[in-house]
């Protein structure tokens, strides 16, 4: 939960130090199983806390659009609209579009660019990286 003045408050099963996020006013922020990433109002850059098996708290200090925590995935729109993503690999597909919404799942993510268009990608096992079309 981000505050109205941006501050974010965790709460639960605390691995890692996945509940004790940094006191820094943010305008955005995700979760995924064990950690978390928002977007700070200063100047746009990540700030991530909580497990970090596979990097997915590593992104780098670069200004974004958006960030979406999944499972042990990060996965962020950029600046240019393009999608970047840390962690355990879901790949990407089409990042070179120009992205306007992103959501990341336990081992898939989605993101619709500016054309509306849905493009999926990751695991597919029960059709969640399939959308209809």
């Amino acid at each position: 939960m981000v505050d109205a003045v941006g501050i974010a408050t965790c709460w639960g099963w605390a691995y890692d130090g996945g509940t004790v996020a940094p006191v820094e006013p943010m305008t955005a922020l995700d979760v995924g199983l064990a950690h978390a990433c928002g977007i700070t109002a200063l100047d746009s850059t990540p700030l991530c806390w909580g497990q970090d098996l596979f990097g997915e708290t590593e992104l780098d200090a670069i200004p974004l659009q958006a960030v979406s925590c999944g499972g042990t995935t990060t996965c962020a729109i950029l600046e240019n609209g393009h999608v970047d993503c840390w962690g355990e690999g879901i790949g990407r597909l089409n990042w070179y579009a120009n992205y306007v919404s992103l959501a990341v799942g336990a081992g898939h993510a989605c993101g619709v660019d500016d054309q509306g268009v849905i493009y999926c990608w990751g695991d597919d096992t029960f059709g969640q990286a399939s959308p209809p079309g």
